[in-house]
């Protein structure tokens, strides 16, 4: 396994043209900025933004572009990142950070010269700012927290925020489509050819609210992100915070890579092997919690299932709404979307059946939520020295009636 590891990183390591030319092209965020910078003032928040995004980027920080938004495209955010992380690793930014420097004292609009993608990583940074936990471990929007960039009136955080927020949105419930077209698709998960679960993230079946922000069903588009991640050889990490009388206390982390169109886990030991350089490779983190002593009943327990990684998620998503309750619009059809097709049903209803998923038993996995980390990240948090986000929220994966219910008669497990 050491040896498959180095070998894929090899391949995809930064400066390789073939990996920069697969990044499927992304809508440039450069016209909210050049609206929204109308003065001095706002001008100098976008540099010091950008000089921050840039030390979150140089440092293996791939987290700190985890976008908050308030629909269920965690796991697009994800893909997008390391789409843009690919693209900024070919660009040099010795000259861009200078000029940044420059800027903040003397702000001027955006140049044509800045790269669009590291406007973009700027943007998620942005989003990512204001991210809030509250009391009662709750994902919340804090928008007075751009306010430790630069001192800004609320208006300008609350209108950046929201725009920024609309178009990445949009751009990831897009991007699911042709991420399907990108993938190979005989390539299967959970029992399914790739082609047949992505039918649902189509322009077709794509929701629009009144303010219009798309969104994509959630079990469906995780699916394609993961299809997509094996095709382009994407290393994927599991994360669990592991729980004991309501306090997390550890972590349990398996990395894995894609071989012959199936992910297989790795050890952490050989991510020591690696060449420096290739510790920046991004990767994307499905993290979660589950209720358990030690980490070494854990990992007896989760063992079984490291080997269907696809299926585990599939198992929490069926137990989770396809689409979120979307606030100030009563009208949006937050309905789930129901496969006609036997075999898809079938499958539904199997993973439906798992136990440990779900808020009611969260002993297996309660996935919660998916992010961009480096590989950097995962070593460093292997060895203790830097933890990954904590993904122990109070977030309802448990709908009183689950959409597959409805679908199958079946009585709650």
């Amino acid at each position: 396994m050491t040896v498959a590891l180095t070998e894929q990183i090899t391949e995809e390591r930064p400066g390789v043209k073939s990996s920069y030319a697969g990044v499927i092209p992304i809508p440039p965020s450069r016209p909210i900025w050049d609206t929204l910078l109308n003065n001095s003032a706002k001008q100098r928040f976008f540099y010091k933004a950008l000089l921050q995004a840039l030390d979150a980027y140089e440092n293996g920080h791939y987290s700190d572009f985890d976008a908050h938004t308030t629909t269920n495209c965690c796991h697009g955010i994800a893909v997008l990142v390391r789409d843009l992380i690919t693209k900024v690793q070919h660009i040099d930014l010795q000259n861009i950070r200078l000029d940044t420097l420059k800027y903040i004292h003397n702000p001027i609009p955006i140049p044509s010269s800045l790269p669009n993608a590291v406007i973009d990583l700027t943007s998620l940074y942005v989003l990512h700012k204001v991210r809030h936990v509250d009391s009662k471990s709750r994902l919340r929007t804090n928008i007075h927290l751009l306010k430790k960039i630069e001192t800004l009136g609320t208006q300008f955080c609350t209108t950046l925020t929201h725009e920024l927020r609309r178009h990445i949105s949009n751009t990831v419930a897009d991007r699911y489509a042709l991420y399907l077209e990108a993938s190979n698709s005989n390539t299967q998960l959970c029992g399914a050819y790739i082609s047949s679960w992505g039918e649902f993230v189509k322009t077709q079946h794509i929701r629009t609210d009144k303010r219009s922000i798309k969104y994509a069903s959630c079990i469906y588009s995780t699916q394609v992100c993961l299809g997509y991640a094996i095709e382009n050889k994407i290393p994927i990490a599991l994360v669990c915070d592991l729980i004991h009388n309501n306090k997390p206390y550890d972590q349990y982390i398996q990395l894995f890579i894609s071989k012959n169109q199936q992910l297989e886990p790795i050890s952490m030991e050989s991510l020591a092997l690696l060449e420096l350089s290739d510790y920046a490779q991004p990767a994307l983190a499905f993290g979660g919690y589950a209720h358990c002593p030690t980490k070494r009943a854990y990992a007896t327990k989760i063992h079984p299932w490291i080997y269907q990684l696809p299926s585990l998620i599939m198992a929490g998503d069926v137990n989770y709404p396809q689409f979120p309750l979307v606030n100030n619009d009563s009208l949006f059809d937050g309905s789930p979307i129901f496969p006609e097709n036997e075999q898809l049903q079938r499958l539904l209803s199997l993973h439906g059946q798992i136990s440990g998923v779900c808020t009611n038993n969260p002993s297996l996995f309660l996935s919660t939520h998916n992010y961009p980390v480096s590989l950097r990240q995962i070593f460093e948090a292997q060895n203790s020295k830097n933890k990954l986000p904590n993904s122990y929220w109070n977030i309802d994966r448990s709908p009183s009636i689950p959409w597959t219910q409805i679908l199958f008669n079946k009585a709650p497990a």
